[in-house]
């Protein structure tokens, strides 16, 4: 079963099982820069959390490297490529590489 996002009334949504689990105007996404993967997306605020959670967890365990291959972004993406990035394994990263990492240097991505 794929996840796929559609827009309602100008509006991220997305359904599991039949249930609306994100309905929001932008999407956060936590991306493993090392893999490529979406780790979780949704709602940027729960999102947010989550990374938050996952970076702290791994630099307190002394896992440095791993804590900085994570990146959260955040906005309002292209349906089809956000689509892509979380139905597709790797893709987020290929998107964040081409299209996002120049605006990390400029302070917009976390």
């Amino acid at each position: 079963m794929s996840l796929e996002y559609t827009l309602e009334n100008g509006r991220y949504t997305l359904y599991h099982r039949g249930v609306r689990v994100v309905h929001s105007t932008e999407v956060g996404i936590v991306i493993d820069l090392h893999t490529g993967s979406a780790l979780k997306h949704g709602a940027p605020d729960l999102v947010q959390t989550y990374f938050d959670v996952a970076r702290k967890s791994f630099m307190d365990g002394g896992y440095i490297q791993e804590a900085n291959d994570l990146v959260f972004v955040t906005g309002q993406f292209d349906l089809e490529e956000l689509n892509k990035m979380v139905g597709i394994s790797g893709y987020a990263g290929i998107f964040y590489r081409s299209n996002l990492a120049a605006a990390k240097t400029a302070g917009s991505v976390h």
